[in-house]
């Protein structure tokens, strides 16, 4: 290059004559371009030794450490740093062309036989003509190992509580996730026992929805696990708070066929009352809680019962289980015997060319309270039997069907038994001839 910028200044120069005179007035013609050509030749120089000079130097930061495979299958699970800083020298033109993927940083694995902890050197090396000057640092600790992974249950707790204890109570706390994945060392993996989650829920009024929430792992005796070889693949979960109201209710028995009013039936209940939970709209509204429904016809003087309880849905029992204990009776209860003449017997579904005559008449049980059942009589009573389907003669034991003829009977019932009639069927005509 330097004879090139000779040659070029051999160019410029006047040509000398024998006349000094002549060379004389040359030069003083020629002042102006000869000025300038002294002012490109330096330009010219500064550049050649800006481009080509081979003692320039830049830093490179950030470059990306690589790591060789292992031969026993161990993996850089933590290493001190991941990236390290170069200095480079060379011509200007070839390092202003460099990028941090043309430079190589390794650090050797291969030759690890055992899990552990070691000082490894790094080695850089470049893609072209530039030379490595220096570099930052020359060796990082690295943590090698198999690595693995498990899936470990989330727990989620709280502090803090509700703005009123005795009636809210705040339910199981609902993580987004029941598991999450756990990577690092086999061994290190063994001693974590689950992944937990602490809300502060500075006394909430109502169900919340949490986002977010960070996981720690702990070991089996609720130890935090700070271990940085081990990785989560969630490292946060929301959490749902339920906060439900508790509500002490009296327990009422309910009843399949309401024959009687309150005051003509008398009962005692255990336990007398229970606690019930649930959403804050759903409870708030209720007075009592009945019990699955008795049979009122079977109570009689007095009877023990064992019954479940009819919760409303999303309602549950707290600190209860199984049945409560219902001991009922009815107030002056008594029965009678009421005989029901065969003519009073109305016969259903019969043929428009077959009249029927009932031939037996029924003796009728009647139970309830003795005021009641001293207002009742054979025509307080509705009986029918039905002959769909029967031809002509004598029918024996149909079945017939009671009830009081006021719907409206109450604090007395017709006992379940099996009342039974004989049936006559004939003609119509044939019963007119006979006539």
């Amino acid at each position: 290059m330097k004879k090139n910028i000779v040659l070029f200044f051999k160019k410029l120069a006047p040509k000398i004559t024998a006349d000094g005179v002549a060379v004389k007035r040359s030069i003083s013609a020629d002042i102006g371009a000869k000025l300038m050509c002294v002012f490109a030749a330096v330009c010219l120089w500064f550049y050649v030794i800006d481009a080509d000079s081979p003692t320039y130097k830049d830093t490179f930061s950030g470059v990306e450490l690589q790591f060789t495979e292992n031969l026993k299958g161990f993996e850089v699970l933590s290493s001190e740093r991941n990236t390290i800083d170069v200095v480079l020298s060379g011509k200007r033109s070839d390092i202003n062309t460099m990028r941090n993927s043309d430079i190589t940083a390794t650090v050797d694995i291969s030759g690890i036989t055992e899990a552990g902890e070691y000082p490894l050197n790094i080695v850089v090396s470049t893609s072209n003509e530039t030379s490595v000057e220096d570099y930052s640092p020359k060796s990082i600790y690295v943590y090698l190992d198999k690595s693995s992974s498990r899936s470990v249950s989330v727990r989620a707790d709280y502090t803090g509580g509700t703005s009123d204890d005795k009636a809210l109570k705040i339910g199981q706390l609902e993580p987004s996730k029941k598991l999450v994945t756990i990577y690092g060392p086999e061994e290190a993996l063994s001693e974590v026992e689950a992944a937990e989650v602490t809300v502060d829920l500075n006394l909430i009024s109502h169900s919340v929805s949490m986002t977010n929430k960070p996981l720690v792992l702990v070991s089996s005796d609720g130890t935090v696990i700070n271990n940085q070889y081990i990785r989560l693949e969630d490292k946060a979960v929301d959490v749902y708070v339920p906060v439900y109201m508790e509500k002490e209710l009296k327990v009422v028995p309910a009843f399949r066929y309401n024959c009687f009013d309150s005051a003509h039936v008398s009962y005692t209940v255990n336990p007398s009352a229970v606690t019930v939970r649930g959403d804050i709209e759903d409870v708030e509204t209720l007075e009592y809680i009945n019990t699955s429904p008795i049979d009122d016809k079977t109570i009689g003087n007095a009877r023990i019962v064992q019954a479940d309880y009819q919760l409303p849905d999303n309602i549950s029992l707290v600190g209860v289980r199984g049945k409560c204990s219902v001991n009922i009776g009815v107030t002056d209860y008594t029965e009678k015997n009421i005989t029901l003449n065969y003519r009073r017997i109305n016969v259903e579904d019969l043929a428009v060319d077959m009249e029927a005559v009932p031939e037996e008449s029924i003796s009728v049980k009647v139970c309830g309270s003795a005021d009641a059942l001293s207002q009742i009589s054979a025509s307080d009573l509705a009986a029918s039997v039905s002959a769909k389907g029967l031809s002509e003669g004598t029918h024996y034991g149909l079945p017939v069907d009671i009830a009081f003829a006021d719907s409206q009977t109450k604090n007395a019932y017709i006992a379940d038994s099996e009342y039974t009639t004989n049936l006559r069927l004939q003609k119509v005509n044939e019963e007119a001839n006979n006539e």
